[in-house]
């Protein structure tokens, strides 16, 4: 037996043996191959020369099909430079010329143009197709453009039935242009945005002449497919998270595996009406996380289909402190949304349609580049309970604020006195780990029983807040629920003063707190408590925590 072993173990030795030889000989045939560093070139109607590199590993030949081109010299090996050179026009119009060289089995051509006397625009090709769906980065394509005159681009964008579907989806840099200089092949590169509906759509992207008289202008025709139509249910909840896994670049599921086997899904039955079958019961998706993802982009726009969502978690994009990422509007249109958590993902706007989320109650916005609170927006959702604005800084550890000049670092400044005055239905409000300064607002005038008569847990540690305390908070009658000594007194570092930031009045004694045991007697068990974890809710996170104990 430990013959036969070692008869296999040494066949395996070898085909690994194999493998990595001919893998070396492919990474070498490509170091070392054949390669020429263009494919195209431009002359005008006088002609001229312009200068090939030419790197073979072997012996290398060229020809030309044209007797007004000539290349020099036309053979060598290892690194050469190649003399093109084009004689002058007596056209109108222009012509075209092919170089091919050959090196052993291997053939390369360059593609050279001589403009006529008559003036034109080239674009390399007449259509081209965009997929619906590209990774930020690569949803670009380029056009190889070739003049003799100026000329201006105009991107025209077809009709469509839907208003909301016509958009400018296409975009471009206009490139510098000198028509008196020899015309040289351009690449202008064209970005196109992700396409969101089912249907193709159309753009036509124009070329026409500056200060010249009758000549034809030139159009490209861009069609953008159409993306997969998803139709809210169960199969589409599974198609929805796969895409949206694919958007974010992680493999967070088995798509071989059961929805109800993935990791971070709860999925619940429910009652609604399909667009095809009408009305039926089955499981639907009604919380989901993801985590540890990759995207310069908002939500994925799939994230719409999830109708059934009750609470969406999205935590740990990374480099998110790089990133300008404005929140696109495809997460309001979940209107059974209670609980949404958008973490350390960069964001640095909330779409104005989140002020009318009728169902949100929990909305955790740790970790992003928020500049301002969105009073605008959030005092629209008249729901929301739970609000968290933690670790709101662009760049971190900026311990003394007096001493760094930097602007828009995050959540700073004094703090807004609407926080703690425009939200009477907030029972959870957390601050911490910004940059806000000052003292806190005193709220002088307003009855204390009616500021956030209902909070349940106040955070606002880790600034860089001085001064005393205020009355409202120090005879707050949930004060002693909310960890007060770490989670409100402690502050850190110094203010743009340069003041030590703490409070310098803060109690020795906090009283104790009755909140938590008086919702111990009239909530269920710990069971719950586990239940509520498991839907992944942010209420989980916090509401039920004494429960434990």
């Amino acid at each position: 037996m430990n013959y036969i072993k070692n008869k296999i173990m040494s066949a395996i030795g070898l085909c690994a043996l194999a493998l990595l030889f001919f893998a070396s000989c492919e990474e070498k045939e490509e170091a070392l191959g054949f390669n020429i560093d263009t494919e195209l070139l431009s002359f005008s109607e006088n002609g001229g020369i312009d200068d090939v590199k030419v790197s073979s590993e072997e012996i290398w030949t060229a020809e030309t099909n044209s007797d007004w081109c000539v290349v020099s010299p036309a053979s060598g090996m290892g690194t050469s430079i190649c003399e093109i050179k084009v004689d002058s026009s007596y056209l109108y119009d222009g012509r075209e010329a092919t170089i091919t060289f050959y090196a052993g089995y291997k053939m390369k051509q360059i593609k050279v143009s001589q403009f006529g006397f008559k003036k034109e625009i080239k674009v390399s090709v007449d259509e081209l197709s965009l997929p619906d769906y590209k990774k930020h980065g690569e949803r670009f394509v380029k056009l190889n453009v070739t003049s003799n005159i100026a000329y201006d681009i105009q991107v025209n964008y077809k009709e469509e039935v839907e208003p909301s579907f016509k958009e400018n989806w296409l975009s471009f840099i206009k490139p510098t242009m000198d028509p008196v200089a020899i015309p040289k092949p351009q690449d202008i590169r064209f970005e196109y945005a992700i396409n969101t509906h089912s249907s193709n759509r159309i753009a036509e992207v124009v070329f026409s002449a500056v200060g010249e008289v009758g000549i034809d202008p030139v159009t490209v025709k861009f069609t953008q497919d159409g993306a997969p139509l998803i139709i809210p249910s169960r199969q589409g909840d599974s198609l929805t998270l796969l895409a949206i896994a694919r958007s974010l670049n992680i493999t967070q599921w088995d798509e071989n595996q059961s929805m109800m086997y993935w990791d971070d899904v709860v999925l619940e039955d429910v009652t609604y009406i399909h667009e095809e079958l009408g009305e039926i019961t089955e499981p639907r998706v009604t919380s989901v996380r993801f985590f540890l993802f990759r995207t310069e982009s908002s939500l994925p726009y799939q994230i719409k289909y999830l109708t059934e969502a009750k609470t969406l978690i999205f935590t740990g994009n990374e480099n998110h402190t790089n990133f300008d990422i404005a929140l696109g509007a495809e997460i309001t249109e979940l209107k059974k949304l209670k609980s949404l958590a958008i973490q350390s993902y960069g964001l640095t706007s909330l779409p104005a349609e989140m002020g009318n989320m009728e169902s949100l109650e929990e909305l955790d916005l740790y970790g992003n580049l928020l500049l301002t609170i969105p009073f605008d927006i959030l005092k629209g959702i008249k729901k929301l309970k739970y609000l968290g604005l933690a670790g709101n800084r662009k760049y971190d550890g900026i311990s003394d604020l007096s001493n760094d000049p930097r602007k828009n670092i995050g959540l700073a400044g004094e703090i807004p006195t609407e926080i703690f005055t425009d939200f009477p239905q907030l029972e959870y409000l957390s601050l911490s780990y910004n940059y806000f300064e000052g003292t806190i607002p005193t709220l002088e005038g307003m009855n204390q029983k009616d500021i956030l008569p209902n909070i349940e847990q106040l955070s606002i540690n880790l600034n860089r807040l001085t001064g005393e305390l205020p009355q409202w908070i120090l005879e707050h009658p949930n004060l002693g629920c909310w960890t007060p000594d770490i989670l409100v007194f402690n502050q850190e570092g110094k203010d743009s003063n340069g003041k030590v930031a703490l409070f310098n009045n803060v109690p020795s004694i906090i009283p104790p707190c009755t909140l938590w045991d008086e919702k111990a007697m009239n909530t269920p068990q710990p069971s719950d408590w586990k239940q509520a974890s498991q839907k992944l809710s942010l209420k989980g996170e916090w509401r039920y925590r004494t429960l434990l104990n």
